[in-house]
């Protein structure tokens, strides 16, 4: 059986974790490698007993000192995909699927994984577009799969004005390169084959950065649940991002929700896909150890979106932005003061 390994990296996760396993065991996927850092709504907790129970592979990336010293000093998100270069169940993996917790793989003509790399004859990379997923006007969080609550997307002919309307994610056979990548392989070989999800070749274009000028929507859709209701848009703002190191990070303001929030066409999950998922879900929850840890997480992350958005809300200039770039002056020591000492309290 072919070995479909997905590696991410997460952080303040904790409610969507099990519906996003669900949703990408029923494509096809048969591995999880997840690393996390830095969790304070008891993601930590949920990742490692669910690992415990045998459903994922989980590592804790939150100390530096645990990486080896050429992985020290880069971002958590790149220190953990440097981590999984020595883990041998990713290199030992027929392919690996690098996504984040926000990106659900649909693929509407083969249904799976197995099905598509049949039709496209095994190539060493496919490379898949963003769709982006709106709000779908909720504007509270609620505990239900994403999947459901967010069914808007962008028109497939709207690449917007920002760059993640043109992204790619990537899968690929991890031995054709020397470094795993958030979005394409990095260091790879001259002679991989790499196609799109409808077979034409684009390893030129690819060459020149992770977009492509067109989109093949009707083979697949990486649906990018980017915003979600706008107080589980204040974590993110929050928390960062994991690919960028502290001293080049750029903020996010909350006055970029809107361009990144299209609602413009209905976008339901196929019903055989939502129900697959649901029922790997509901067996994962079947366990009573696990399905008690996700719903103190759970209340746990209810507490942070609330402090998240009142500290946004609350900051002199991040309500009126959309991003403050290279930072001069770091904004630490206030998300500090005003959510992740709260967090560590008794709610």
């Amino acid at each position: 059986m072919t070995q479909f390994t997905l590696l991410a990296t997460l952080r303040d996760e904790s409610p969507y974790i099990i519906d996003w396993i669900a949703h990408h065991r029923a494509i096809g996927i048969t591995q999880f490698v997840l690393y996390q850092n830095d969790s304070v709504d008891g993601t930590t907790q949920l990742l490692q007993t669910l690992h415990d129970a045998g459903e994922i592979l989980f590592i804790d990336n939150t100390n530096p000192a645990d990486a080896l010293p050429k992985f020290q000093d880069l971002p958590p998100q790149r220190r953990a995909y440097g981590r999984a270069l020595r883990n041998r169940s990713v290199q030992n993996s027929d392919y690996i699927l690098v996504i984040d917790a926000d990106e659900y793989l649909e693929l509407p003509v083969d249904g799976d994984l197995p099905t598509m790399l049949r039709r496209l004859n095994h190539p060493d990379v496919v490379s898949m577009p963003w769709r982006m997923m709106g709000s779908s006007g909720q504007t509270e969080f609620a505990p239900d799969p994403v999947t459901h609550r967010f069914d808007k997307a962008a028109a497939p002919d709207d690449l917007g004005t920002l760059r993640p309307f043109k992204q790619v994610k990537s899968l690929y056979r991890p031995a054709i390169t020397r470094f795993y990548n958030l979005h394409m392989p990095r260091a790879f070989r001259d002679e991989v084959s790499w196609v799109d999800p409808n077979g034409a070749p684009i390893l030129k274009k690819m060459m020149n950065g992770n977009q492509l000028p067109q989109f093949p929507f009707d083979s697949a859709n990486l649906r990018h649940y980017h915003v979600k209701s706008y107080p589980e848009f204040c974590v993110k703002i929050v928390r960062g991002y994991a690919c960028s190191p502290n001293e080049k990070r750029f903020q996010l303001g909350a006055k970029i929700f809107d361009p990144m929030n299209p609602n413009t066409v209905s976008l339901p999950l196929p019903k055989p896909l939502a129900t697959r998922s649901a029922e790997i879900a509901t067996h994962i929850r079947q366990n009573p150890k696990i399905a008690d840890i996700e719903s103190h997480a759970i209340a746990s992350f209810i507490k942070l979106t609330h402090l998240c958005q009142a500290a946004v809300d609350s900051h002199d200039i991040l309500p009126t932005i959309t991003r403050r770039n290279r930072l001069s002056d770091s904004l630490q020591t206030y998300f500090e003061d005003t959510v992740w000492s709260k967090m560590r309290t008794s709610p």
